[in-house]
């Protein structure tokens, strides 16, 4: 039962890891299209808990956090294979794999934020879970689904599929988790932590350095290949420039206000221009539908109130065919750029006119609340739950505005159970988009 909460150490050469990573994307593949005859050629790569196993995952996590098509699969596929193995280890195996997963935990909190914060919550509901006869009982042969002789606590955000079937009981924000549903649980935890985990990377000095190695490109342009090969793979959207408006709906609020600022005043700031492009291109829109969205938009004569950006696409045309290309990795270095992630936006130094930024971090009440839906308006304490965290935490604030607007109506949770589905969980505005079309 490896949660992977410590990467592997020392060094490995490059053929040692690019076999690692091929072996176990093949065999992610075959858990995904359920082939039980798939037998791996070098099958040290793959066992549970070893150095090559928790190598082999963690250079998988990097490379699908840069590509769409990898990380649909990756997380979908890896969540299968905690659950495939989780089932074949006995009550006494999952309590020694609880236990050492606690002492990595303990290595792993470093500094604060939410990836942090989503680990001491872990460890806790470990240590509570760590008890030799409550760990017999939950996983025995015999153990009802309906069982609540063991409750745990745990924050509601953490368990999003029960309480949407409406398997626990919430008060305050916190959900009370009975013991039947403690193996749903555990792979929805497994679940949330590989997310947190690519967003740890993200908000890393070196990420951006290793994503643009040479070596790493190549790697990912393989795997993208295998995964596209396989009838299990996750066929990626395609946006095109005539769907953005009805699409909208989805985006978060930062790229909702740069799309509305973009229809109003036909015209963007260079930086949040270069945002917004690299948002469409992340969600799924190819090079050609950017450019005639690009076109159509800077075609127009700029609003009255519109004093930054003085070009136009029949005077720059050259220019903007070259930088959107640019941006899709196709002119100049050819590096893969991607939309800032949620810390980076957060953490911005904007200037007063600025187009861009987080809204539940830059804005006043009255501008956030200008882009909420009108049943969340009229419904006050899930609007003053939004505004109150806004306060001191802008990504829960942004989170349950996402959980709100999810809802199928206002104060009742959604009745759709599909638990292979995201739990609501993003670190970039384009794994947010994906994560609500997913819900």
């Amino acid at each position: 039962m490896a949660f992977f909460f410590k990467p592997p150490r020392g060094n490995i050469a490059l053929h040692t890891i690019k076999t690692c990573v091929h072996q176990r994307l093949k065999y992610l593949m075959s858990v995904m299209n359920n082939d039980t005859s798939y037998e791996p050629e070098k099958m040290e790569y793959l066992i549970t808990g070893s150095s090559m196993d928790r190598a082999g995952h963690y250079m998988l996590r990097l490379l699908a956090i840069s590509s769409v098509r990898i990380r649909e699969f990756f997380v979908k596929a890896e969540t299968i294979l905690f659950s495939a193995r989780f089932k074949l280890l006995s009550s006494k195996e999952i309590l020694t794999n609880m236990r050492i997963s606690l002492r990595h935990i303990s290595e792993s909190v470093i500094g604060s934020g939410e990836p942090e914060e989503f680990l001491v919550n872990v460890k806790h509901i470990f240590e509570e879970l760590s008890i030799r006869k409550i760990i017999d009982h939950i996983f025995s042969e015999d153990h009802s689904t309906e069982c609540e002789q063991y409750t745990l606590k745990a924050p509601f955000t953490l368990c999003l599929s029960l309480v949407k079937q409406r398997k626990v009981s919430l008060k305050d924000g916190v959900a009370d988790i009975p013991c039947g549903v403690f193996k749903i649980f555990l792979l929805e935890l497994f679940e949330k932590h590989i997310v947190f985990g690519m967003e740890q990377l993200v908000n890393t000095g070196c990420f951006k350095e290793a994503s643009q190695d040479p070596r790493i490109r190549e790697l990912r342009k393989e795997l993208e290949k295998l995964v596209l090969s396989s009838p299990a793979h996750i066929t990626p959207v395609v946006l095109k420039a005539c769907d953005v408006d009805t699409e909208s709906v989805f985006f978060p609020l930062c790229m909702t206000h740069l799309h509305r600022t973009l229809r109003t005043r036909h015209r963007l700031s260079h930086e949040w221009r270069r945002q917004y492009t690299l948002f469409l291109k992340d969600i799924g829109m190819p090079v050609e539908e950017a450019i005639e969205f690009w076109s159509s938009e800077y075609s127009l004569p700029k609003s009255n109130d519109c004093d930054g950006c003085c070009h136009s696409w029949q005077k720059d045309a050259k220019r903007f065919h070259y930088s959107i290309r640019h941006m899709y990795g196709l002119e100049g270095g050819r590096y893969h750029y991607m939309v800032a992630s949620c810390r980076a936006l957060q953490m911005a130094n904007l200037q007063p006119s600025a187009e861009g930024g987080c809204p539940f971090k830059h804005f006043d009440e009255e501008k956030l609340t200008s882009y909420f839906p009108s049943h969340l308006m009229e419904d006050d304490s899930v609007l003053n739950y939004i505004l109150q965290l806004k306060k001191n935490s802008p990504k829960k604030a942004c989170q349950a505005h996402m959980f709100a607007i999810s809802r199928s109506e206002p104060l009742k949770y959604s009745s759709r159970t599909d638990e292979g589905k995201s739990s609501l969980i993003y670190y970039s505005p384009a794994h947010y988009y994906l994560s609500l079309k997913n819900t």
